[in-house]
């Protein structure tokens, strides 16, 4: 953390400016482990895709019983033609959910592979603003105008005029906690 003075006037009032630069190492496998937690990426077990895909083998098992004993019996024709039109509607649904889940993917694959393009990573705070560089591009935002502030034990997500993630794992030692503590502190400031 680097703390600098200015004196203006002829009375020496001494103004004092925070600023934080932290260099951060991004590796794939952290967002990996935050994006992908709990089974998120599976197609099965994701919370978006398992009771959809639950509902479907429920329905198809059921199916499958009452086509067994319509072929068995010749009998229940009008339950098979139920059946199927309620297995086509939780098929759709289930569809449905993956293929949301399956965009969700690309876009943190596209995300991901954003990130593995840049080499160097560094976050500036102060007390007006944050700023990120990357590669040189420098991108700053206003404190007042973040917009939303998640700050997890695993990650910080920043949300202002652009998206901004940060696992933990980017930071050394105790700056994560530090970082943490001043933007929970800029987010309570009028």
């Amino acid at each position: 953390m680097t703390i600098m003075h200015r004196t203006t006037g002829k009375n020496s009032i001494s103004l004092m400016a925070m600023r934080t630069e932290i260099n951060l190492t991004f590796h794939r496998t952290d967002f990996e482990a935050i994006f992908f937690q709990n089974r998120q990426d599976s197609y099965i077990h994701s919370p978006t895709t398992k009771k959809a895909f639950r509902d479907l083998l429920i329905v198809s098992l059921s199916l499958l019983i009452v086509l067994a004993g319509w072929y068995w019996t010749r009998q229940l024709g009008y339950v098979v033609i139920l059946l199927g039109f309620v297995f086509w509607f939780y098929l759709y649904s289930y569809w449905r959910n993956a293929r949301a889940l399956w965009q969700w993917k690309k876009q943190i694959k596209a995300f991901l592979d954003k990130h593995d393009a840049v080499q160097t990573h560094q976050l500036i705070l102060t007390d007006e603003a944050f700023s990120m560089i990357q590669d040189g591009n420098q991108t700053i935002e206003r404190w007042s105008e973040l917009k939303r502030a998640d700050l997890t034990d695993t990650y910080i997500r920043l949300e202002a005029g652009e998206l901004y993630f940060f696992p933990r794992k980017a930071f050394t030692g105790e700056q994560f906690d530090e970082v943490k503590q001043m933007i929970a502190e800029k987010m309570h400031q009028p």
